[in-house]
C-alpha cells in the first residue's frame, strides 16, 4: 500500500514540475533555438540592424551569403530584421518571411519554435509582463504558450494575454484561450478614461472645500469682531 502511495505520489510530482511555466528570455533567443527539417544540414540565421549584418547562428558547412535587404521580424517597427541562409544542394537559399519561415520550423521540436509559430500567427511577446505573455509549458503532444496580442489601439491601448496551444507535429495553433486584458494604456486625449472621473470628483472636492475653508474664514472673521465690539460696549 505505502509503495502505491509512493509511485501516485512520484507521478503527482511529476506532472506538477511538468506544468511550471517557464519564462523565454528575449525574442533572439526564440530564434536561436530553431531545429530545421533533417533535411537541411547547414543553415546560417542572420540579423540585419540599421543596414549591418551579423550572424547570430550557424550550423553545418559554412556558406557564403549574400546581404539582403528584408527579412522577417518578431518585433513589429524595430530596425532590425532577421533571414536564413541554408544550403540545397549546391545553391544557397534564403528564408525572408514568415510563410517560408513557418515552412522551414516543419515540426515544433522546441518550446521557442512553438512561440515563433505564435508570434507568426499574430502575438507577440511582452518583455515586460513575461509571467503574463512570455512563458510556456510543456505537455506529451504539444506546447502550451502565452503571448500578448493589441485589441484596440486608441483610448485606451489595450493588451490581451492569450493561451496557445500548439501541435509538436503539424506546428500548427490548435486553441487559443483569451485570459483579458492585462495592461491598458490611455493618453491625454482619452475621454473615457475612468481615471479622469476619479481626478474630476478630486478637483471638485478641492473647489468644494476652497469655497467652504473660505466661508468658515469670514464666519470666524466675523464672530472675532462681534466679541471684540461686544468686549468694548462692556467698558
Amino acid at each position: 500500500m505505502k509503495n502505491i502511495l509512493l509511485f501516485l505520489s512520484l507521478i503527482f510530482f511529476a506532472n506538477a514540475i511538468g506544468q511550471q511555466k517557464t519564462t523565454f528570455a528575449d525574442s533572439e533567443s526564440l530564434l536561436k533555438e530553431i531545429k530545421p527539417e533533417k533535411n537541411i544540414t547547414s543553415w546560417m540565421l542572420i540579423s540585419n540592424e540599421y543596414g549591418r549584418s551579423s550572424t547570430v547562428k550557424s550550423y553545418g558547412k559554412k556558406i557564403d551569403f549574400e546581404p539582403q535587404e528584408f527579412g522577417f521580424q518578431l518585433i513589429k517597427n524595430e530596425d532590425q530584421f532577421y533571414y536564413i541562409a541554408y544550403l540545397a544542394g549546391n545553391s544557397t537559399k534564403y528564408i525572408k518571411d514568415s510563410r517560408e519561415l513557418k515552412s522551414f520550423l516543419g515540426t515544433i521540436n522546441t518550446p521557442e519554435e512553438a512561440a515563433i509559430v505564435g508570434i507568426l500567427g499574430g502575438y507577440f511577446m511582452d518583455l515586460e509582463f513575461k509571467n503574463l505573455a512570455g512563458n510556456y509549458i510543456i505537455n506529451k503532444d504539444n506546447y502550451i504558450v502565452e503571448l500578448a496580442k493589441i485589441t484596440t489601439t486608441n483610448c485606451p491601448l489595450a493588451k490581451n494575454h492569450y493561451e496557445l496551444i500548439i501541435d509538436k507535429k503539424t506546428g500548427n495553433i490548435i486553441s487559443t484561450k483569451d485570459n483579458g486584458a492585462y495592461n491598458e494604456i490611455y493618453d491625454k486625449t482619452c475621454t473615457n478614461n475612468p481615471h479622469n472621473a476619479v481626478i474630476e470628483k478630486q478637483m471638485k472636492d478641492a473647489e468644494a472645500k476652497k469655497v467652504q475653508d473660505a466661508i468658515d474664514s469670514k464666519d470666524a472673521r466675523e464672530q472675532a469682531k462681534k466679541k471684540l465690539q461686544k468686549s468694548m460696549n462692556r467698558r
